[in-house]
């Protein structure tokens, strides 16, 4: 009898086994989408083998028009984790990584399987363009000047929290880029006289993603809250702020990893 037990237990492990690398292989395999930031260690091995140039790049944008456009946005800048202009990808930001997430498409997620479509020339050329669209403040991406105002900058457990206000012009020229795309946070009318940003970086600089939602109280009392979208490395959202006076400002952001990190910021704003 404990002959059979044995076996039975040896068997049984043996199927969970099989279970979990079958498991693990379909993940790797199809690329499924988990929250977090992680890495495809197989594909980051390879090798990108066309070189980015301007040529190249052309190519890609060409593709990206027709392919993309519609749920990444003008320049990769749509809403929260859609958003491709920034330096966390959630599958890993390699020319291999990135190549497989276009092939294979995300199970679980609206992105679809392009090897089908695409020759494997024009995936890479469309690599080069995505690469080519990191333009964060983060190490390794290109600097790009933060537009609006700095109203304030403060640490909030290990991450720093920078907030910028931009008036109807600067706010005109950042959503150029996101011509014909409705995302959450941007409004339309009178009622809008400012747009609200603000950064989350970790100590060594990095950009982090999350979620955001602001709450104003304006000087009479009266609140209003939003949330934001992912756009130049940071969040924003925008807001009326046509009473002069003291407006309180308040920010609950959650960052999703191997934690969930939720921070909340509070301060008041003199709008003169």
């Amino acid at each position: 009898m404990g002959g059979i037990a044995m076996r039975i237990l040896i068997v049984s492990l043996f199927l969970l086994l099989c279970m979990i690398f079958s498991f693990t292989y379909a993940q790797e395999k199809e690329h499924v989408y988990t929250p977090h930031p992680h890495k495809h260690k197989q594909h980051a091995k390879v090798k990108n083998p066309i070189p980015m140039d301007e040529q190249t790049i052309k190519k890609g944008a060409e593709l990206y028009e027709r392919y993309c456009i519609g749920c990444h946005g003008k320049a990769g800048r749509a809403g929260g984790r859609l958003a491709l202009a920034k330096a966390v990808y959630v599958h890993g930001d390699t020319d291999g990584e990135i190549f497989h997430a276009i092939s294979a498409g995300v199970k679980g997620t609206a992105m679809r399987a392009f090897n089908k479509d695409l020759t494997e020339d024009m995936r890479w050329n469309l690599v080069n363009y995505v690469k080519n669209l990191i333009t964060t403040d983060s190490p390794g991406g290109k600097t790009i000047e933060r537009p609006g105002k700095q109203i304030r900058q403060t640490n909030v457990k290990e991450y720093t929290l920078t907030y910028y206000l931009l008036n109807l012009s600067e706010r005109g020229e950042m959503m150029k880029l996101m011509e014909g795309h409705s995302v959450l946070g941007m409004k339309k009318g009178a009622d809008v006289t400012n747009h609200l940003m603000v950064y989350i970086q970790k100590p060594d600089g990095k950009i982090v993603p999350g979620d955001v939602a602001f709450l104003l109280i304006d000087p009479d009392g009266k609140d209003f809250s939003t949330m934001t979208m992912g756009m130049y490395g940071g969040y924003g959202a925008d807001i009326n702020m046509k009473i002069k006076g003291s407006y309180t400002i308040k920010a609950k952001i959650v960052i999703e990893g191997r934690d969930i990190v939720r921070l909340e910021d509070e301060f008041t704003f003199q709008m003169n």
